[in-house]
């Protein structure tokens, strides 16, 4: 069952977090309506600035 599971690795990990919920409420804040317009505009006035400064 060993090598089933583990295949080429040694160990397997599986990371929960204390701060699960946080996490999911803000996937879901990103992934909505406003989110994604708010991301958008991001992309479009903030990330060329700080692509032509660096």
């Amino acid at each position: 069952m060993r090598t089933d599971c583990l295949k080429k690795s040694q160990e397997k990990r599986i990371t929960i977090t204390f701060y699960n919920e946080e996490y999911q409420r803000n996937i879901a804040r990103v992934n909505s309506k406003k989110g994604r317009y708010m991301k958008g505009k991001r992309q479009s006035t903030v990330e060329p600035v700080f692509g032509t400064l660096t």
